[in-house]
């Protein structure tokens, strides 16, 4: 089975469970509207993420820029799950890594019946040593210009590699995050990747609020958020990523030089979660 679709009166979601069980697409039934970004590579390559990725909401493990052994974005989002468990409105997914040796256990399930969205909690369990890693959820938000980002925190800092907009490793201040906090216009030829850390939401909306996608997670394991806006670079257009991370810099060498990588010894676990929701207005 390569595609698993959840259904009920409000939301749905399909997930491709051979190509990491990527969330392709989350739809609010509601108000219509799909809440991830959607790309159509010339194909989906299983090897590079960049060239082949389709959009959607995936998971990077043990790594996202290219770090030892591991490919661009790390190895999960191009691994393939076994269904443990299938219903209409949920599925558990397992897969095995074999470097680094892990469990990887998931289970997708819509949001209970008054709201509109996908809960995904996560499992994992070390069967030898991982050595340093990070894990960051990595839903693609499908937005237009002129949408605002809300925070619950007001310390933001830019990146030293992609600042975007503003001059590197530099703590916004109040201007700065106002234009920061808008999603800029098409076309732009760069990346943007910012810092917030120790909160356990984010939110963009359009400019009226009528549409707003909420993404929420388990601060106590991602405890930093990296917002990361994408415009006319990589073959990627107008792209928000609300990425909740176990670390800081999306570069594990630098992770590990700062004591933000993590770790597992064998046999131990974690376990948290992580949801994208629709709060769009209904009529």
């Amino acid at each position: 089975m390569n595609t698993i679709t959840l259904s009920d009166t409000r939301a749905r979601a399909e997930i491709a469970v051979a190509e990491g069980g990527r969330v392709q697409h989350l739809v609010d039934l509601v108000s219509g509207r799909e809440l991830l970004y959607q790309r159509t590579p010339p194909e989906v390559v299983l090897t590079d993420f960049a060239t082949g990725c389709p959009g959607g909401w995936v998971e990077l493990f043990p790594n996202d820029s290219p770090w030892s052994s591991h490919p661009d974005h790390g190895r999960l989002w191009s691994t393939s799950f076994d269904v443990l468990e299938h219903a209409s409105r949920g599925v558990v997914l397992e897969a095995h890594l074999v470097d680094p040796p892990v469990r990887v256990v998931r289970c997708y399930e819509l949001l209970d019946s008054t709201r509109r969205g996908l809960r995904i909690e996560t499992n994992l369990r070390a069967l030898g040593n991982t050595g340093p890693f990070l894990w960051a959820s990595h839903p693609m938000l499908a937005v237009s210009e002129g949408w605002r980002i809300d925070l619950e925190r007001d310390a933001v800092e830019s990146d030293s590699e992609l600042p975007g907009r503003f001059q590197p490793t530099t703590r916004l201040d109040e201007g700065q995050r106002e234009r920061a906090l808008i999603v800029p216009a098409p076309n732009q030829g760069w990346s943007e990747v910012l810092y917030a850390s120790r909160s356990h939401q984010a939110r963009v909306s359009s400019p009226d609020r009528s549409r707003t996608t909420r993404v929420a997670w388990d601060e106590d394991f991602l405890r930093h958020l990296w917002i990361v806006t994408i415009s006319g670079e990589l073959d990627l257009d107008l792209c928000l990523l609300f990425e909740p991370c176990t670390s800081r810099p999306y570069r594990l060498e630098e992770a590990v030089d700062l004591g933000e990588a993590v770790s597992l010894g064998e046999g131990e676990e974690r376990a948290w979660w992580t949801e994208v929701e629709s709060l769009d207005a209904v009529a």
